[in-house]
């Protein structure tokens, strides 16, 4: 069982893990048993309790003595009860949430240049960890014992996604601009940027390009886990929401498979969105021309009746799975 890792999870992250760490020499098996090391990844909250806590989940499978390092976004809250579970269980547990420099580009989880990730946990399992890790990502960070690398994720996070819409609405109100030359004089005018991230959503909107290993379904878990995570702090975050909202909206009308530079198509005629694939009729039937039902706990419309493969609806906990968060907060 030397030198050997199991991957288990979302297919997005698969080739991020299991290639880099076969050429480095480590022995890929199928079966969690016969793992040294299991890496995990899950999109959103419900699969990763069930990935870890199901009756066939790994916390069962892992043979004793097994690392489980898991890079999935969650609560600092549920990366503390993996981490005490995997205890009890004879297990080790580490938390390694990603982050991206750029969630744009079409290589942005296999490029290890552009990957970060966060640690957290009981320091001998982050050091073990750590050996496999930094094959992954070109850099490392330790934040510290389990629940910080989930914090400092959800910042990072929340601050992404401020600066990501921030960015696309400035593309989409230059864009309409342009279109009255009376108002500009005729002159053309590029928006100016006050961040990193708002820089790669210009460059990326100018491309007018959407396809990423980095899915908008993966940016819209992210936030979900963010809010969550602020949730659980009784503490309410209108920005954040807003952009799940957003994210919500596209997902409905087709877009999870695409990358988060797809939110400039909400700000697109009806024409361009087709183009890409986009339904808007999607949105009409699943939310109603009120954008809403009389459910308390349903906002936009969200309900057993929809049928959006793969994603369950918020009487599961959330809307696709995601943590619910009706209206703005539950607080």
């Amino acid at each position: 069982m030397d030198n050997t890792f199991a991957y288990v999870g979302s297919v997005e992250v698969e080739d991020m893990v299991v290639a880099p760490l076969v050429q480095a020499g480590y022995e890929h098996v199928n079966a969690v048993q016969d793992a040294q090391v299991v890496l995990t990844h899950a999109i959103n909250q419900s699969l990763l309790e069930d990935m870890y806590f199901d009756e066939q989940g790994l916390i069962q499978q892992a043979t004793p003595g097994t690392l489980l390092i898991d890079l999935s976004a969650t609560m600092p809250s549920f990366a503390r009860e993996l981490n005490a579970v995997a205890t009890v269980s004879d297990l080790a547990a580490v938390e390694a949430p990603f982050v991206l420099e750029n969630v744009f580009v079409s290589d942005a989880l296999t490029n290890a240049e552009n990957v970060t990730i966060l640690v957290g946990g009981e320091e001998d399992a982050v050091e073990q960890a750590t050996e496999y890790l930094k094959l992954i990502a070109h850099r490392v960070e330790v934040c510290g014992g389990a629940g910080s690398a989930e914090l400092q994720k959800a910042a990072y996070t929340i601050q992404k996604a401020a600066s990501i819409i921030a960015a696309v609405e400035t593309y989409a109100l230059f864009e309409q601009a342009h279109r009255s030359t009376v108002s500009l004089g005729g002159a053309t005018m590029t928006p100016q940027t006050c961040s990193q991230d708002a820089t790669y959503t210009m460059q990326a909107l100018g491309l007018g390009g959407f396809s990423s290993e980095y899915t908008l379904a993966m940016f819209m878990g992210d936030v979900a886990a963010a809010l969550e995570t602020a949730d659980d702090c009784d503490l309410i975050l209108p920005q954040a929401e807003s952009c799940l909202h957003l994210l919500e909206l596209l997902m409905v009308i087709g877009g999870a498979d695409m990358s988060v530079a797809a939110l400039s198509l909400l700000y697109a005629d009806e024409e361009t969105c087709a183009e890409q694939g986009l339904d808007w009729t999607r949105a009409e039937q699943t939310f109603g021309s009120a954008f809403g039902d009389e459910d308390d706990d349903d906002y936009f419309g969200f309900g057993d009746e929809d049928d959006l493969d793969d994603y369950s609806d918020d009487e599961d906990g959330g809307y696709f799975g995601y943590p619910g968060f009706p209206g703005y907060s539950e607080n």
